[in-house]
């Protein structure tokens, strides 16, 4: 009522007062709004910042660790010799052993971008004479880097000369930049390096090795195809893969393939494993010292100049007399790498305390001289005395590609089937040369190219530094390779003599014509036809052997789903007398295959070779009979194999037999299942008595965890052949070893875990080992566990009573799992 009777003017005043104090509410409103939003602001972008550098630094230090370990105590005394299962806990499951090993990985990044790797493993039992503990740790980035522990296939390995291939324990550091590197290694060395050549007459196998046991892992096999005029040339070299195309059993040092090897190709040409390997010495384990430095400069992006050296002593040397007494070479390199040339060269200098300096050089490269003419060259000289401690596999030859890998580049696959038939060497005879001691060599070839076709010509000699004696080899050679087409030739010229022409004196003129053609193509596959002819005209001016006339003619039909299809080939070989134009040789040979999937999930893998030959008025016969059959789904593989070989000629028969049975995989979820047989039978009837040889392997693993409270493990191993310890290691004896195992989980901390060994042996010897234990152990918290248990060991000897015992041992085990 008042302000309806207040005057005009008051009312005015009234209204600005009121509009100012809710104007300056308002500003009061909206600078604390800003104020607090500014604060919300920098709150967040400081949160933000912290957590960004929590996930750089979390980025920065990120190491993933996984493995078990185990450490066990006893507190009673083992009674009687320490109990060992050589074969029954070979692929035992960690969380199922009751003894001492530990196995254990890690990698991630460290620190300012180091990239950390490691292993570990350690198990005193399963590597009879291998050290118990490997391991590896390796930290570094692009520009520092340090590892120690054992290298299992040497170190220096891009080296020519001064690759040391002996399994090595030691240190490596170095630090290198754009421009420059260093690195040096020291350590002790172990095991012996050994390169075997076996001639590929037991098609699937077995195969056995020289020297035994194996360092597991070690071995490197390939299939050689050797020319039947000069075994010293090399025409096609094929490395194998473990486990794809052969098994190999360590410990008695065994090669078995999973598919029958032949002796000679299409062709007549000898084929041959080679295996390169460690072994281990039964004398001692770390037997040498190595000691070895390197260093690069690279002035320019694409030159690059090296400097090495490699050194090895007796580890039994005294420290004052190991550097006098030492073994080294020093190695000057350079490596250039541009569009016009690629050169890769070395230089060694030897240097030995009974032996004066020794030399080896070597150098290749590539000259592109424009885009479709390329330069290959490639010389080398060792002198005979060049020590080869650091690389055994100088005294024995081997392939250039393996020191320049472009030429590697040259092979050249024409069918899954005939993969001991296959081109390569055949028409580029020069990479296929070897190095070795005593020798020297210098080649080189020119060759045009476009999008499907090669041509090639070239020169090269080999003379040797002790009989001096020559080779000079010339070649033209032609390939084109079309989608449909396919078709090659070679004219080559071999000239063999010593200066004097006293000792030797011969030429090998060999023609090589070959033709290739898909007829039809399908959706299912395709249809080929193949054919070749080989003329090799051998003369020996001083008539210290025969000359001769080897012509080989072939044909092939195959159909072919990518690996997959069926084949047949047919192979006349004569080898002509040049002097009355008698037969020293005439060859067939036929032979059908088949590897193919039948149905979705059944396939066949079978072959048929029959060779009949006339020899200097001996006849021969041999056949060969492989069937091989299988099922193979997601989950399970199963394979078997019968082979059969016979060999007839005037005066015995040779019968050999294989069979072989592989199955594994994982038929249920919870469950992985692998079983090997093999069983080999061979007799021998000569003018002689017949002999008669045999022996039987087979294996079994199990792994079933049926549910998160319980998990069952079995393993069994029968064999007629096994090999014992020294002095007994060339005795032959049967054996079965087995363990099982069950482990009970009552509670999230509780477990329970009992296993059961056996290993029996028999023949000239007999014994047998039993051991039977439990423990039960308690989580302590997520990664440590404690156990306690008991086992009980019984061991018999039938011909020496005096060494059996009966123990009953009591144990502490602290596991720790990640």
């Amino acid at each position: 009522m008042y302000f309806n009777g207040s005057p005009k003017g008051e009312r005015n005043s009234l209204s600005k007062i009121i509009t100012f104090i809710l104007f300056t509410l308002t500003l009061l409103m909206s600078g604390c709004l800003k104020q607090n939003k500014n604060k919300v602001d920098n709150t967040n972008k400081k949160t933000n910042q912290k957590v960004k550098s929590r996930i750089i630094k979390k980025q920065k230090n990120k190491l993933f660790l996984m493995g078990i370990g185990m450490l066990r105590l006893n507190w009673t005394k083992v009674k009687g010799d320490e109990i060992r299962f050589r074969y029954s806990d070979l692929g035992l499951p960690t969380d199922f052993s009751t003894r001492e090993r530990a196995s254990f990985t890690l990698n991630g990044i460290l620190g300012n971008n180091f990239k950390v790797d490691g292993h570990l493993n350690y198990d005193p039992e399963n590597r009879i004479t291998e050290p118990p503990l490997d391991f590896l740790f390796t930290v570094g980035n692009d520009k520092t880097y340090f590892s120690a522990g054992d290298y299992r296939i040497g170190v220096f390995l891009d080296s020519v000369f001064s690759r040391y291939y002996h399994p090595f324990r030691g240190a490596i550091m170095g630090v290198k930049t754009e421009h420059f590197g260093f690195e040096i290694v020291g350590g002790m060395a172990r095991g012996e390096s050994g390169i075997d050549e076996l001639p590929a007459d037991a098609g699937a196998g077995p195969y056995y090795l020289y020297n035994a046991p194996v360092i597991r892992g070690s071995e490197i096999v390939f299939l050689v195809v050797k020319s039947a005029s000069n075994p010293d040339v090399e025409i096609r070299r094929e490395p194998l893969i473990r486990n794809k195309d052969y098994y190999m059993d360590y410990d008695r040092g065994e090669i078995i393939f999973n598919y029958p090897i032949y002796p000679y190709d299409g062709l007549g040409n000898p084929v041959y494993i080679l295996v390169k390997y460690q072994f281990e010495s039964l004398i001692g384990r770390f037997t040498r010292d190595v000691f070895g430095f390197r260093a690069f400069v690279s002035p320019l992006s694409f030159l690059q100049l090296n400097f090495s050296y490699i050194a090895d002593a007796d580890g039994t040397l005294p420290i004052k007399d190991a550097m006098r007494e030492r073994r080294g070479i020093y190695t000057i390199g350079l490596n250039i790498d541009s569009k016009t040339l690629t050169l890769f060269g070395e230089l060694s200098f030897s240097r030995e305390t009974s032996v004066e300096n020794q030399t080896g050089f070597f150098g290749g490269g590539i000259l592109n001289i424009s885009k479709r003419i390329h330069f290959y060259f490639n010389s080398w000289s060792l002198d005979s005395n060049f020590p080869t401690f650091a690389n055994e596999q100088l005294k024995y030859g081997y392939s250039l590609y393996q020191i320049f890998p472009s030429y590697a580049n040259r092979t050249i696959f024409l069918s899954p089937f005939q993969f001991t038939r296959n081109l390569g060497g055949e028409l580029y005879p020069f990479f296929m040369s070897r190095i070795s001691v005593s020798e020297k060599e210098t080649n080189g070839f020119l060759e045009w190219e476009n999008d499907s076709t090669r041509i090639s010509g070239g020169y090269g000699f080999r003379q040797g530094l002790i009989d001096n004696m020559n080779s000079n080899l010339g070649y033209v050679s032609a390939f084109h390779d079309g989608e449909k087409t396919k078709y090659w030739g070679k004219v080559e010229l071999d000239k063999d003599y010593d200066k004097t022409k006293s000792l030797k004196d011969s030429s090998d003129k060999e023609i090589l014509l070959g033709f290739r053609q898909k007829i039809l193509s399908n959706s299912k596959g395709s249809l080929y036809i193949q054919t070749d002819f080989r003329q090799d005209d051998f003369d020996d001016f001083l008539n210290n052997s025969p000359s001769t006339l080897h012509r080989t003619a072939s044909f092939f039909t195959e159909y072919l789903t990518e690996n997959e299809g069926v084949f047949a080939g047919y192979v006349k070989e004569l080898i002509i007398n040049s002097e009355d134009d008698s037969y020293s040789l005439n060859r067939d040979i036929f032979e059908v295959g088949i590897r193919k999937h039948i149905f979705k999930y059944f396939f066949i893998d079978s072959r048929y070779r029959e060779e009949d030959a006339q020899m200097d008025n001996l006849s021969s016969d041999v056949k060969l009979v492989s069937l091989g059959a299988g099922i193979e789904s997601g989950k399970m593989r199963v394979m078997g194999r019968y082979e059969i070989q016979v060999n007839k000629g005037e005066s015995q028969k040779r019968r050999r037999e294989l069979i072989s049975l592989f199955v594994f995989g994982s038929p249920m979820k919870s469950m992985n299942l692998s079983l090997r047989y093999f069983k080999r039978k061979g007799t021998e009837e000569s003018l002689l008595p017949s002999s008669e040889t045999s022996e039987d392997e087979l294996s079994f693993r199990l792994l079933w965890r049926p549910s998160k409270f319980m998990a069952l493990y079995s393993q069994l191993r029968y064999d007629t052949n096994i090999e014992l310890y020294p002095p007994l290691d060339t005795t032959k004896s049967n054996s079965i070893a087995s363990i099982q195992g069950i482990k009970l989980n009552f509670s999230r901390r509780f477990e329970l875990l009992a296993n059961y060994k056996y290993l029996k042996v028999w023949g000239p010897i007999e014994n047998k080992k039993a051991s039977l234990s439990a423990e039960l152990g308690y989580l302590l918290q997520r990664h440590f566990r404690l156990s306690v248990g008991v086992e009980r060991i019984d061991f018999e000897d039938k011909y020496d009573v005096s060494g059996n015992y009966k123990s009953t041992v009591g144990y502490f085990k602290f596991i720790a799992l990640y």
